[in-house]
């Protein structure tokens, strides 16, 4: 009687359910908590390290749906962008944020150097694996490798050039030789310094001139292993992390220097201007002594 009861007071639509489709439903249900556990969406242009409940690891290098089977799953960027950035520059879609790079030439001329550069991840499984044990997160990387590695690599591409040179046509090769140090390694060099004597224009003797100055300047030299340069790794190239792009967006000189610059080239002007006042007198003299010789000889 009290079942009786219980079923005429029970609303209708539960009486349709036998106790198999609750079964199923509830199964269904349970099923359909457990799909984002057991199955994830891979974004384009990511990467994921997948770490089980049993400590296997495992990655996922493509996109689509894939299977984790209760897995963490850490997504990582497979291409990184590092930049140097200044007021009112674009930010979006940067990981990683730089100020300019302080350098100083071989010439003790010092500079701030604006750079953008994009990386890739690791494409080996292996090599991914151990890259994301060891910095967990990709803030990590970037902030603790890349942009150390890019401001110690641009700094050595500094140390060897002179300021003077890097004007004077050597940018291209600047460029060049950042791009090179960090794909494959900083070069080994060795640092020689040169001594010029600097003589006065006055001579006490005519086989003696006095010396004004003894000026120093060094130049750098790559070392040499097995006929071929000789490379120090650094941590890109041990962490097998690919150098898309590098671009060198400007090399801002110290004030010092542009107005050192700009003081040579008046000086050069007018020493043209000079020489051009000096080659006019000497053909107005030789017209003169000409027509001299012209009307003696009439």
């Amino acid at each position: 009687e009290d079942g009786v009861l219980i079923r005429r007071k029970a609303p209708p639509f539960l009486l349709m359910f036998t106790k198999k489709i609750s079964l199923f439903i509830a199964g269904v249900g349970f099923m359909v908590a457990m799909l984002p556990y057991l199955f994830f969406w891979a974004e384009p242009g990511y990467q994921y390290f997948l770490v089980y409940p049993t400590g296997h690891s495992d990655v996922v290098m493509n996109q689509g749906i894939k299977f984790r089977g209760f897995a963490k799953v850490v997504p990582w960027q497979k291409y990184i962008d590092v930049k140097v950035v200044g007021d009112g520059d674009e930010i979006k879609d940067i990981e990683g944020l730089m100020d300019p790079i302080p350098i100083r030439f071989i010439d003790q001329v010092t500079a701030e150097v604006k750079i953008s550069g994009r990386f890739q991840l690791p494409t080996n499984e292996e090599d991914f694996i151990t890259l994301a044990i060891k910095y967990r997160t990709m803030d990590n990387l970037v902030q603790n490798t890349l942009i150390p590695t890019i401001r110690e690599q641009t700094n050595n591409t500094g140390y060897m050039y002179a300021a003077q040179d890097y004007i004077s046509g050597e940018a291209q090769s600047f460029r060049q030789t950042l791009d090179e140090q960090l794909k494959d390694g900083a070069y080994a060099v060795i640092k020689i310094e040169h001594k010029d004597t600097v003589y006065t224009d006055i001579q006490k003797t005519e086989s003696s001139r006095e010396i004004k100055e003894i000026r120093t300047r060094y130049t750098v030299e790559l070392v040499l292993e097995n006929g071929l340069p000789k490379r120090i790794p650094h941590e890109l190239t041990e962490n097998n992390i690919i150098v898309s792009q590098v671009i060198v967006d400007d090399v801002v000189l110290e004030p010092i220097f542009k107005q050192r610059l700009e003081a040579q080239r008046d000086e050069s002007a007018k020493r043209q201007i000079e020489q051009q006042k000096v080659e006019t007198a000497k053909a107005a003299q030789a017209r003169i002594i000409a027509e001299g010789e012209r009307d003696h000889a009439a």
